[in-house]
């Protein structure tokens, strides 16, 4: 577990399987609510207008203002159609974004489901989505933000709870 615990401080910050190799245009953005400002809104709004992305999906019920409808309606006033948006409102973690995402529509239908986060929370998202939802292709689109050593060890520690609750792959 040591080991484990060790080599998970390291892939932290990292960005597993980036969406930057695949241009799959009928891909699908999974925003993952928990950051204030609405960066993952715009990273996953600007995912849309390059064309990487047809749909966006919001998922969390959300803590301190960020919740999925909040992040969907910042999408609408950035002039995402409707019917481009799909929320998930229920999800209170990780393990809950992808336990009740993946089986909407947009989702299961996806060529690849592009996950956005940031980029310290990239890693275990993606161990998170591998472990619940294996019949599904994702690829990492972090909001490129500084991972700071205190993030690291805080985040590292999430991955081996949830790798150790058998909600994460392990490698």
């Amino acid at each position: 577990m040591l080991t484990l615990a060790a080599v998970d401080v390291f892939r932290i910050g990292n960005i597993p399987a980036s969406c930057a190799q695949h241009a799959e245009p009928q891909s699908v953005a999974l925003v993952l609510s928990g950051a204030p400002h609405y960066r993952r809104t715009r990273h996953a709004v600007a995912l849309y207008r390059a064309g990487r992305v047809a749909q966006i999906v919001f998922s969390g019920a959300g803590s301190g203002g960020d919740s999925a409808q909040l992040l969907a309606r910042q999408a609408r006033e950035m002039n995402i159609p409707p019917g481009h948006i799909h929320v998930e409102g229920r999800a209170r973690s990780t393990y809950q974004n992808f336990e009740y995402s993946c089986v909407l529509t947009p989702i299961r239908t996806a060529p690849r489901v592009a996950i956005v986060t940031d980029r310290f929370h990239a890693y275990r998202a993606w161990a998170t989505a591998r472990q619940q939802c294996p019949t599904l292709h994702f690829c990492s689109a972090p909001v490129d933000n500084p991972v700071t050593l205190s993030r690291r060890f805080n985040e590292a520690s999430k991955l081996l709870g949830y790798q150790l609750l058998g909600r994460a792959t392990l490698w």
